[in-house]
């Protein structure tokens, strides 16, 4: 499925060959690619993981020529003294340089302003060639919002963004969606609009913005990584062990509903990096097929341990899904729709050990 025969997904990128290959076959969908610089200090938005070379990264991504490219800074925060450390900011503008030598990079993802006006201090020769892009977390509901955001980029040396993700929160509200898209497009007519199609977050999650902010503090490395134990023990996990009928009143957007959105925006971002190529491909192939015959919560980037004890056939949810939860009332109290959903298109698993000797 193809939106208006351009290019539609934004989808990550990991440096492995055979997902390489994967991605390089489904190019004509592919619009955009982010990924992170993979470094001992923590930039990404996600817990530190493994380093990889540079060097490995461009050569795979040379691999995969037209879709925009875009690396992952969009911490929430760093530790206070690495905005000024000069050693760490050398090391990153090296990396940048690099990857913008072999024509692999064209702007970076960000949620920190701090960090973006350090790094256009310390390097403005490097950040005239990179978009300064708002990560999804900047949570851009409101037109005024995001005028302000591009305002501020404008006081950098880097190049405006060509793209931005609205917020998930607008996949459930379509008038606000249509007005805010309308706004947009009269001012910044170029600018190629997403939508983040399969994160699985809870509705207007009450634990986003801390969980962020956990993440962050870890990366610094003065405490430890906990999140997904808070999560267990007091957030989201726990919310959806108890009530798991509440994962239908989350924004994500079905493939086969790719077709509505895409006629109010650009493209879709998928998500989902950290859980690799073994879900990533087939989460993309669904978007790019417009349809998905599985259990939807493998679809989605946060509920990889519901899925493991929970089958939802993706299959029976109708067109009527996407109406009935855009005019939510949000009411659980009153209105049984989601519980006696889960009912007709929902099983529990039986308990499966993973395997983990390979």
């Amino acid at each position: 499925m193809e939106a208006g025969g351009a290019p539609f997904l934004d989808v990550p990128f990991v440096p492995d060959e055979d997902y390489t290959a994967f991605l390089a076959a489904h190019l004509k969908f592919l619009h955009s690619l982010h990924f992170s610089l993979y470094t001992s200090y923590g930039l990404d938005g996600r817990h530190s993981s493994d380093c990889h070379d540079v060097g490995r990264l461009s050569q795979l991504l040379s691999m995969l020529p037209g879709p925009g490219k875009y690396a992952l800074c969009n911490n929430r925060f760093l530790h206070p003294a690495l905005y000024s450390d000069k050693a760490f900011l050398a090391d990153l503008v090296s990396r940048l340089q690099a990857l913008l030598a072999e024509d692999c990079l064209q702007g970076l993802v960000f949620n920190d302003y701090y960090f973006l006006q350090a790094l256009g201090d310390f390097s403005p020769e490097t950040a005239v060639c990179l978009e300064a892009v708002p990560g999804v977390n900047s949570l851009f509901q409101s037109y005024s919002k995001i005028h302000n955001r591009l305002l501020h980029i404008e006081d950098t040396p880097f190049r405006p963004p060509t793209k931005i993700v609205l917020d998930r929160s607008l996949n459930r509200s379509p008038d606000l969606l249509l007005n805010l898209v309308q706004k947009c497009r009269q001012t910044w007519p170029d600018l190629h609009l997403e939508l983040l199609a399969n994160e699985g977050c809870i509705f207007h999650c009450p634990f986003k913005l801390t969980h962020d902010a956990h993440i962050g503090l870890a990366n610094t490395g003065l405490v430890g990584e906990q999140t997904f134990v808070l999560n267990r023990e007091l957030g989201c996990i726990r919310l959806l062990r108890e009530q798991p009928a509440r994962i239908f009143q989350s924004p994500f957007i079905r493939p086969e509903d790719s077709a509505y959105y895409l006629g109010l925006v650009d493209g879709l971002k998928l998500c989902g990096r950290t859980l690799g190529p073994s879900f990533l491909q087939p989460v993309i192939e669904a978007y790019c097929q417009g349809q998905y015959q599985g259990n939807l919560l493998e679809l989605l980037d946060t509920t990889e341990w519901l899925a493991r004890s929970l089958y939802v056939d993706n299959s029976l949810l109708a067109e009527g899904f996407r109406k009935h939860l855009s005019q939510c009332g949000q009411n659980c109290t009153t209105c049984s729709y989601c519980r006696e959903l889960l009912e007709k298109t929902g099983r529990d698993l039986p308990f499966d050990l993973p395997d983990f000797r390979n």
